[in-house]
């Protein structure tokens, strides 16, 4: 079995992806940025002074980060399985 050299709480986790492709993760998360709008930048440094605008930017944000919040929630949904799986194994392998 192929060792994850992800540092952190999730070494061991998952296999790491083959080199230079991506987890079905990573690219629902490169979807849910790509769907977002971009913002537009003002051409000075002052953020909009517009009602309208700062609640149009919150809610856009808003529903970007509920989105990721929901593909996280099935992600470690995911990871718990897997790694309840892998404790099943281990315990008919020992």
């Amino acid at each position: 079995m192929m060792e994850n050299k992800t540092p952190g709480p999730w070494k061991g986790l998952a296999p790491i992806p083959p080199e230079g492709g991506a987890t079905d993760v990573e690219e629902e998360i490169k979807n849910i940025v790509r769907a977002s709008p971009p913002r537009e930048v003002p051409r000075s440094l002052k953020p909009p002074t517009s009602s309208d605008s700062l609640l149009t930017e919150h809610a856009r944000m808003m529903d970007t980060l509920l989105r990721l919040k929901e593909l996280l929630g099935r992600t470690l949904a995911e990871l718990d399985e897997i790694n309840e799986i892998r404790r099943r194994m281990k315990g008919r392998i020992e």
